[in-house]
């Protein structure tokens, strides 16, 4: 452990997690507008005569309908201000605390991606963004590796659970929900096409080997860009499947905004000069190393731990979990 905290504390070049910033903020800004486009608020918060809350907290109940309203302007002015780099741990805070108030009002608004944005803007509470690409000058000159290794763990968790939870027989030998999907999207085009035998058996086993294969695809230099071309086409392919007959909403965005966290500083770096005049540090000094306190060693690996242990909690109930339901919503 104490290797790999050493490792974890090196300075790294701030651009990569500048640029995961901007383009996240961007996916924010994209859902804030998609809860305005829908009329969310009245028509999914306020008209509905009750919600079904998640056991435990069921405390959160909808309130004045113009506080209610206010929540999403603040979506919006968050978001922008996080794309921007001004003060983007309180705003990103800001923003988790009004979405995850909406999104935990009623277990029918549930979404995978969703859970994702809450734990991100989570961990954007306590990285430093704004180091470069920012509008604000900020004093400090690096990110750090646990800074890029947490948010790619965060990715990773989504599609190696996945993936895993897909090896079961109704899943590869039933092919559902695939199946059933496949039928929804044929009625819905009229085109029978989606229907093929080979189109499901492509998207039941080849979903399955991109959810536990990508990650190492992208980490390694040598299969990272045959990795880009299948994450670019997979989440196309989620795009066009899923358009009209689910709410993927902008799960395809925010998956290949992480794209940049794969990709070496160097060639970020690179990209970046490409197109604009920005020019990065070249040189750290050993000043710049973070020092982990006991405490914040202690919140890492807990945080590490719950994101380990919440997508598999459903073996500790009886029965089914595609049955019961009971740990089907965190679990990817």
């Amino acid at each position: 452990m104490k290797n790999y905290l050493e490792i974890l504390s090196r300075p790294v070049a701030a651009e990569k997690i500048g640029l995961f910033r901007i383009a996240f903020a961007f996916v924010l800004l994209l859902q804030a507008y998609h809860f305005y486009s829908i009329d969310f608020i009245q028509k999914d918060v306020l008209d509905p005569v009750m919600h079904f809350s998640y056991p435990g907290i069921g405390f959160i109940e909808v309130i004045d309908p113009i506080i209610m309203h206010g929540m999403l302007a603040m979506l919006f002015i968050s978001s922008f201000a996080v794309l921007i780099g001004f003060i983007p741990r309180l705003f990103s805070l800001i923003y988790l605390l009004f979405f995850s108030y909406l999104f935990l009002l009623d277990k029918g608004y549930y979404n995978n991606h969703y859970y994702l944005i809450c734990l991100l803007l989570l961990l954007f509470c306590f990285i430093n963004s704004n180091v470069s690409l920012s509008i604000r000058k900020n004093t400090k000159r690096v990110n750090y590796k646990w800074e890029e290794a947490l948010l790619l763990f965060q990715f990773a968790i989504v599609f190696i659970y996945a993936g895993l939870n897909k090896i079961n027989q109704y899943w590869l030998f039933s092919r559902e929900p695939i199946h059933h999907i496949l039928e929804a999207k044929a009625i819905s085009t009229g085109n029978q096409w989606w229907m093929s035998e080979s189109i499901e058996l492509l998207m039941v086993w080849g979903g399955m080997l991109f959810d536990l294969f990508i990650i190492p695809l992208l980490l390694w230099k040598k299969t990272r860009m045959i990795g880009v071309i299948l994450f670019v086409f997979f989440n196309g392919i989620n795009s066009i499947l899923f358009y009209e007959i689910g709410e993927i909403g902008i799960f395809p965005l925010l998956m290949l905004s992480s794209l940049i966290l794969f990709f070496p500083a160097k060639s970020i770096n690179n990209f970046l000069h490409r197109f604009t005049s920005y020019r990065s540090a070249t040189a750290y000094l050993e000043a710049d190393r973070f020092y982990f306190s006991i405490l914040g060693k202690s919140v890492l690996i807990l945080y590490l731990i719950l994101q380990l242990t919440i997508p598999i909690r459903h073996h500790l109930y009886e029965g089914n979990v595609d049955y019961t339901g009971e740990g089907q919503r965190f679990a990817w």
